[in-house]
């Protein structure tokens, strides 16, 4: 990681209002998204136009990941030199963006049909022990944390933080501030087993977390906490799509495939890629990204531990040319 700048780059008005492409409105709510994130603790970085988070070893990635967003270059130079992050993502409709997928589950022809027939299989039987529906940030204080540590200690989970019954409790109240904030459960035999946490923007809900008990697998409960949301949220109306992310780079095949099961439909998107500006120079072109893929290939299975490289690979290859 590069040492952060003290000070993040100013953007004058003018600026902001040129790289505005989804409206003040929308940028007033995620900016809203952002601020109530920074009160919960998150280490959430807000810039004009996009909330910005880092995710993974080397990234910085703007929140909700299926939000197309338009920050202007000066936005994306400052928040990378402010984290220190290697690279910025950012869900675009650049010509240069890389091509990729969100899932997202729509309410015009939602039900059983969408779903994987063996998710359906699992469904019917977690549905014998689990009971879904929304939480009271109350409920979620209090239940949460055990929830968190046991998806920690599993390595499903690297909200570590989230195991500190204070900065837990600090989360869940700043959450309880923002009205477009739910948080959903699933119980099995009473005991609260997963939760998905919520964003609305307009008439589309966005997945912000999912957490869930690896020891309380076996009732199901993501496979039930999914279903559940979906079917309420459709019936009640207000809300016409469900994001849950896009793809990872690297791509994590086991979680897509899960999302895809789940009646999460893959989406055509585009994700912009963009260096730190001291590493830009040299991250251009095919040279270091060949460099890069063939570090990450060394050996019969590869080192898994260069995967996160996959991101430089991208910007060296969205990067523009010199």
């Amino acid at each position: 990681m590069i040492p952060p700048e003290k000070r993040c780059l100013s953007v004058s008005p003018d600026q902001e209002a040129r790289a505005n492409g989804q409206g003040d409105e929308g940028s007033a709510a995620v900016r809203t998204l952002a601020n109530t994130l920074r009160a919960a603790g998150e280490p959430v970085i807000v810039g004009p136009h996009a909330c910005w988070r880092p995710i993974g070893r080397f990234s910085l990635q703007s929140l909700p990941g299926a939000l197309v967003v338009k920050p202007s270059p000066e936005e994306v130079r400052a928040v990378l030199l402010r984290s220190g992050r290697l690279v910025a993502l950012y869900p675009s409709v650049e010509a240069i963006a890389q091509p990729l997928v969100s899932f997202v589950a729509r309410r015009h022809g939602h039900g059983p049909g969408r779903q994987q027939r063996q998710f359906r299989q699992k469904l019917r039987l977690g549905k014998r022990f689990t009971a879904v529906g929304p939480l009271s940030w109350q409920e979620l204080e209090g239940e949460g944390v055990a929830v968190n540590r046991a998806a920690v200690a599993a390595r499903r989970s690297n909200h570590h933080i989230w195991c500190r019954p204070q900065r837990w409790l600090r989360f869940c109240r700043a959450l309880a501030e923002d009205p477009r904030m739910t948080a959903w459960g699933s119980r099995v035999e009473g005991r609260l087993a997963a939760f998905l946490l919520l964003w609305q923007s307009d008439r589309t809900a966005h997945g912000l977390a999912l957490q869930w008990d690896p020891a309380l697998a076996w009732a199901y409960p993501t496979h039930c906490l999914y279903d559940g949301v979906l079917d309420t949220l459709f019936a009640r109306g207000h809300t016409d799509a469900v994001a849950v992310g896009r793809q990872m780079i690297p791509p994590r095949s086991d979680l897509d495939r899960f999302k895809r099961h789940a009646g999460f439909s893959p989406e055509p998107c585009t994700v912009r890629v963009v260096a730190h500006p001291w590493l830009a120079p040299w991250l251009r072109g095919r040279a270091p990204a060949t460099v890069m893929r063939r570090l990450m290939e060394v050996g019969p299975t590869g080192w898994p531990a260069l995967a996160p490289l996959e991101v430089l690979v991208r910007a060296c290859e969205q990067a523009p040319p010199s």
